[in-house]
């Protein structure tokens, strides 16, 4: 779909749409101060990766949108890496695992201990001193106490249960 050219010539500043061999690219002025100190007006082509069809020009109008109220406001990024999409921006690094943690896994007695110490304050003396001691009880029964047991420990307490059922 090829787009109708404006016969009117825009405003000093704006952000234009361009349609540059089937593909969009934002076209605008600008001043900028160069190195040596001086001002002076540069003019910016930013090629947005749509091709010219009707949701291609909505998201090239939205950026224009943008950029022209960043340049409003004064706080327009001459770079332009602030209006490019991320992907462009970033490059791919590989993740580097995380090796296993040197710090041993703290056994259930200790994690339920704490726990307890935690609750303390908002349960019953009683449900302290009689519920909590049974769990207390039923965990230093456990022929294995470590995190990384989590299935042992389940299979235990379903045999435990079945022959209380039994």
């Amino acid at each position: 779909m090829e787009s109708q050219k404006s016969q009117s010539i825009a405003r000093r500043g704006s952000v234009q749409i361009k349609n540059s061999n089937g593909s969009l690219q934002l076209v605008f002025s600008h001043p900028i101060i160069t190195p040596t100190g001086e001002l002076k007006t540069k003019r910016f082509y930013l090629s947005i990766r749509h091709n010219d069809t009707l949701i291609g020009r909505h998201q090239a109008s939205a950026l224009a949108t943008k950029i022209q109220r960043d340049i409003d406001y004064g706080e327009f990024d001459a770079s332009l890496v602030k209006y490019k999409p991320a992907a462009s921006l970033s490059t791919v690094t590989p993740i580097t695992p995380i090796p296993p943690s040197v710090n041993p896994q703290p056994d259930l007695g200790e994690l339920w201990k704490k726990y307890t110490e935690f609750k303390k304050p908002q349960i019953s003396p009683s449900t302290y001193a009689v519920d909590y001691r049974k769990y207390r009880n039923h965990i230093a029964s456990f022929p294995t106490k470590t995190l990384d047991d989590a299935i042992a420990i389940r299979a235990i307490n379903l045999n435990l249960l079945s022959e209380s059922v039994d």
